[in-house]
């Protein structure tokens, strides 16, 4: 989750992330969105670092033999700075 978190502007102090796979003719692309769940508006794209975190992700569904539709993260910093997270997959 690091690499959400520094994908976001230093001003969030909370991220959501939603991932679908897509395939279509053998290909296997992923759609991500990153948003605020407080209404900020900054702009926000992915890192090459979030994208390859993500792929591998999929790489170890897939080897597990259960592959995800979407994924959704949740991220929020606390009072004292620490963030923590909440993960959900849909089948």
């Amino acid at each position: 989750m690091s690499a959400l978190i520094e994908a976001t502007p230093e001003t969030w102090d909370a991220a959501d992330l939603s991932v679908k796979r897509v395939e279509a003719d053998g290909i296997e692309r992923l759609e991500i969105e990153i948003s605020n769940p407080r209404g900020l508006r900054d702009l926000v794209g992915t890192t090459d670092e979030l994208t390859s975190a993500l792929y591998a992700l999929c790489d170890c569904f897939r080897v597990s033999g259960s592959m995800w539709r979407e994924a959704n993260y949740s991220v929020a910093s606390n009072e004292s700075g620490n963030w923590g997270f909440k993960a959900s997959f849909a089948y």
